[in-house]
């Protein structure tokens, strides 16, 4: 009886959102070598961005959320940051100096949640660290930037700019913070 509670646990619709993510980081990054619709992948970018921003608290808010699903989410969020910066970078006229500056960001994140979980820490998630402001509003930057990109909105190099000093600065408090908290016993 309680596998199959655990198995329930893991098939809710928070964990079917951050699936949903994951499904369009393969799209995203299958559009990089073949033709598809535009239209199609900015709905489902949208879609996706929208899908990140109620998982978390659908699955707080219903008292489903596991372990399992903080991970996937961490990791779904990640990987669809990167997978659409590259795509705005090799086909959207992004700028290449985001290649230079903006990728190290992502894959930091990522290097720092693998060794969280090697040791078996909790992720420490760079959009929701803490439920502070800061990352609420590091989340709404970067999502904009995206949105900007995807729809060839004026200001995006602005945005971009913006972007990046305001992410490198708090990147280096989430590093700090991870460190410490990877530390703790």
């Amino acid at each position: 009886m309680a596998k199959t509670k655990s198995k329930k646990k893991l098939l809710n619709v928070p964990n079917a959102l951050s699936l949903f993510r994951s499904i369009v980081i393969f799209v995203v990054f299958a559009a990089l070598f073949i033709d598809i619709n535009f239209l199609l992948l900015q709905i489902l970018v949208v879609l996706a961005i929208i899908s990140d921003k109620i998982d978390g608290s659908w699955a707080r808010h219903f008292k489903v959320s596991t372990k399992f699903g903080m991970l996937f989410d961490s990791y779904a969020d990640a990987g669809f940051i990167a997978i659409c910066l590259i795509y705005a970078i090799f086909k959207l006229d992004f700028p290449i100096y985001i290649l230079y500056f903006g990728l190290p960001f992502v894959f930091i994140v990522l290097l720092s949640y693998l060794i969280l979980t090697l040791l078996g820490k909790k992720i420490l998630s760079f959009w929701d660290f803490g439920k502070k402001i800061e990352s609420k509003s590091t989340a709404v930057v970067l999502f904009t930037l995206i949105i900007f990109y995807f729809f060839d909105l004026p200001a995006k190099e602005y945005i971009a700019w913006f972007m990046f000093v305001y992410i490198y600065i708090y990147l280096f408090y989430y590093l700090y913070s991870s460190v410490m908290y990877a530390k703790k016993k």
